[in-house]
């Protein structure tokens, strides 16, 4: 019972800060990556990896256009091409400035996080890409119906999400390379390639002659976020990035930008017609955790809370 009323807080709060963030008559307008201050500009070098996704460029460029004023001109440039787990090790050695990434303990530990959920909680929302022959989740009701029939959730190897799934029970494929996991879909060596929900459209388009498709039956969700994460020595960029998007928070700013990306993303994608399979992440530190809660789209419930929590004030 414990976690029905976890599931219906989320899907509550899910309906309600999406509509009650949208604005009609926003004025912003997207910066540009480089701007036009006379000062010298502050190279800032980011992963190429995110360097061309038109809501991180909208929204980090929101945050820094903020504190031209205290911290001076900038300009963003993509580093070579790196894998994800390369990026970090380039990140802690310096070789890079900014990276953004998934909700981990050990990147957290390594390196230095903002702690403003950039998609407000979305990387927890969860569909399947399958082949476009698969009918494997047309009765499957349930997350215990989906682990006692064996399927399984194909992964990246080095993403903290293949332990969320594994701590809940599920089955899972671990792959290395991130290109791989399309073609091992097409080979069925798993069933389901979970992917976040804003992150389905632009696969469908990259990979539409692969024959995949979207999945129309299910969605996993539970608390993660990606958050920006930067070397652990470079404070004024840190310092910069936490002053600008709270300014960004406060004048709704950052709200604006969300919305005028995401803000039907999930009636688009059906989720109140989707079976809802809501997983703990017991993964996530305490910092992440209570940003998730206060910025993202949904709250979560800790399902293990006694009945005296539930009566202990905040």
């Amino acid at each position: 019972m414990k976690i029905v009323n976890a599931l219906f807080l989320v899907i509550s709060l899910v309906g309600f800060s999406v509509d009650g963030f949208a604005r009609q008559d926003s004025s912003k307008t997207t910066s540009e990556l480089t701007t036009n201050n006379a000062s010298t500009p502050e190279p800032i070098v980011i992963w190429q990896a995110i360097y061309h996704d038109k809501y991180i460029q909208e929204t980090l460029s929101n945050a820094l256009d903020l504190t031209i004023g205290s911290h001076g001109d900038y300009n963003i440039i993509s580093s070579n091409e790196l894998s994800q787990e390369q990026a970090f090790e380039a990140l802690k050695k310096g070789g890079i400035d900014l990276m953004i990434a998934a909700a981990s303990n050990l990147r957290e530990q390594t390196t230095s996080a903002i702690y403003i959920p950039l998609y407000r909680g979305l990387l927890g929302f969860r569909l399947c890409l399958v082949t476009k022959s698969s009918n494997l989740f047309d009765s499957v009701r349930t997350s215990q119906e989906f682990i006692d029939r064996g399927l399984s959730v194909g992964l990246g190897r080095s993403w903290p999400d293949s332990d969320v799934y594994r701590d809940n029970g599920f089955k899972v494929v671990l792959v290395d390379v991130y290109e791989s996991l399309i073609e091992l879909l097409r080979q069925q060596q798993f069933d389901c390639f979970s992917r976040g929900i804003f992150e389905v459209d632009d696969e469908l388009t990259k990979y539409r002659h692969t024959g995949i498709k979207l999945d129309e039956h299910l969605i996993f969700i539970y608390p993660n976020a990606n958050f920006i994460y930067v070397n652990v020595n470079n404070h004024k960029l840190k310092q910069r990035l936490n002053s600008g998007f709270q300014i960004a928070i406060t004048d709704q700013s950052f709200y604006d930008i969300f919305n005028s990306h995401f803000s039907d993303i999930l009636i688009k994608k059906g989720i109140y017609e989707r079976h809802i399979f809501l997983m703990g992440n017991s993964r996530l530190t305490e910092r992440a955790s209570k940003a998730i809660n206060k910025y993202g789209i949904a709250s979560f419930v800790s399902t293990l809370q006694s009945s005296e929590d539930d009566d202990t004030d905040d």
